[in-house]
């Protein structure tokens, strides 16, 4: 498991509870369930925690 999983796993059940309702309004272009729509953001989610990561951390 890579840092970035362990990241999106920790934001998974976040992303779960402030994105439900997100479905109600179609999925993005590419995207084809709403678990793909969850698993996108908590990667995303990751993908910036990395990023800030290599900044040095929170500023």
């Amino acid at each position: 498991m890579t840092l970035r999983d362990w990241f999106a796993g920790q934001a998974i059940g976040s992303v779960v509870r402030q994105c439900a309702g997100d479905a109600a309004f179609g999925y993005p272009e590419g995207v084809e369930s709403m678990e793909q729509l969850f698993a996108q953001k908590a990667f995303a989610i990751a993908d910036a925690m990395l990023a800030q990561r290599s900044k040095g951390g929170a500023a």
